[in-house]
C-alpha cells in the first residue's frame, strides 16, 4: 500500500518564489498557499474530469505519500534587475517582505524538523545507522547476487548498533569497576569478599559482587538509553530491552551452576549447588582479588 509510505517519507514543503499575484479560489476569495496547493495544484480533477493525466498522478502521489504537505511563499527579492544579478552584494537593498519570510520560512522549517523515522515503529536514523545503512546498500548493489532490501538492512543496521552500544557500555563498566575496586580495596592493599556469607550482617565494605550489580546498574540504564532510538520490531519493548540487556550482560559475567561440600557450623556437611562465575568481564576482577587474597 502506498499510504503506508507516509511513515518514513519526510515532510513536503512547497516554496513558490517571487510570488506577486494574489492566491484566490474559483469565486476570488483569498487562499491559505497550503490549500490552494493541495486543491488547485496537486488535486486539480473536476467533476467532469474521467481520464487521469500524468500530472494529476503526480499530485496524488505526492498528498499519498507525504504525511505533512504544506506550501509557503516568498516575495520577489527586488524589482531592479541589477541587485537580482547580484542579489549577494546588495543584501541590504532587498525588499523588506522578502527578508520578513525568510525569516519565517527558517522558523517554520526548524519548528518542523525532526529526526528521520527508522523502520520500525518509534524508531530513528542516527548518522551512525544511515551510514551503516548506506554501506549495506552499496555492498548490495556490487553484488550480482544479492538485492537491496530495506526490511533486512534495517534489521542488520540494529544489529549492528545494538552490538556497538555494548561494546560501548562494556568499556564503561570496566572503567566503573576499576574506579569503585580501587577505593573499597584503597587501591589494592585490602581484599574484598567476593560475595556476603551472611546475607543479614551488613558490612562497611562492600564486596565485590555488590560492587558488580551497583555499576550493572548504571551501564544497564545507559545502554537502554543509547538503543531507545531504535524502536521496537517485535511489537513488544519488554522483551526487546530485556534481549539486549541479557546480550550485554552474559559479555560481563557468566554463570555455570556447580556443587560444593558446605561444612556447617556444627561440623556437618553436605552437598549445595550454586552458581560459580566462569567468564566475563567481572571473571577477571574475581581472579585479581583471589590474588591480591593471597
Amino acid at each position: 500500500q502506498m499510504s503506508a509510505f507516509r511513515e518514513f517519507f519526510p515532510d513536503f514543503l512547497w516554496l513558490l518564489r517571487d510570488v506577486s499575484l494574489m492566491i484566490t479560489d474559483e469565486d476570488g476569495h483569498d487562499m491559505d498557499p497550503t490549500e490552494y496547493l493541495k486543491t488547485r495544484v496537486l488535486a486539480r480533477k473536476g467533476e467532469d474530469d474521467f481520464d487521469e493525466t500524468a500530472s494529476d498522478r503526480v499530485g496524488r502521489a505526492i498528498l499519498t505519500f507525504f504525511s505533512s504537505v504544506e506550501c509557503a511563499t516568498l516575495e520577489r527579492p527586488s524589482e531592479k534587475k541589477e541587485i537580482m544579478n547580484h542579489i549577494a552584494n546588495h543584501t541590504g537593498s532587498l525588499n523588506p517582505e522578502f527578508n520578513n519570510g525568510v525569516e519565517d520560512l527558517v522558523e517554520r522549517l526548524l519548528l518542523k524538523s525532526r529526526a528521520k523515522r527508522g523502520y520500525d515503529k518509534g524508531s530513528t536514523v542516527s548518522g551512525v545507522a544511515l551510514s551503516i545503512m548506506t554501506r549495506q546498500y552499496v555492498d548490495a548493489v556490487n553484488d550480482p547476487k544479492a538485492i537491496p532490501a530495506l526490511d533486512n538492512t534495517w534489521k542488520n543496521t540494529i544489529q549492528l548498533m545494538r552490538g556497538k552500544a555494548i561494546e560501548e557500555v562494556v568499556v564503561e563498566y570496566n572503567k566503573l569497576m576499576q574506579a569503585q575496586v580501587a577505593k573499597a580495596t584503597k587501591n589494592g592493599q585490602v581484599p574484598l569478599e567476593e560475595a556476603a556469607e551472611n546475607k543479614g550482617k551488613s558490612s562497611s565494605q562492600p564486596t565485590l559482587m555488590d560492587l558488580h550489580h551497583q555499576v550493572f546498574q548504571v551501564v544497564t540504564d545507559m545502554l537502554l538509553e543509547k538503543v531507545g532510538h531504535l524502536g521496537v520490531s517485535s511489537g513488544d519493548l519488554g522483551n526487546e530491552n530485556k534481549a539486549v540487556v541479557d546480550q550485554m550482560q552474559k559479555r560481563l559475567v557468566q554463570h555455570e551452576k556447580r556443587s560444593a561440600d558446605y561444612v556447617a557450623a556444627d561440623g556437618s556437611t553436605r552437598k549445595q549447588e550454586g552458581l560459580v562465575v566462569t567468564s566475563g568481564e567481572l571473571f577477571h576482577y574475581i581472579q585479581g582479588n583471589k590474588e591480591l587474597s593471597k
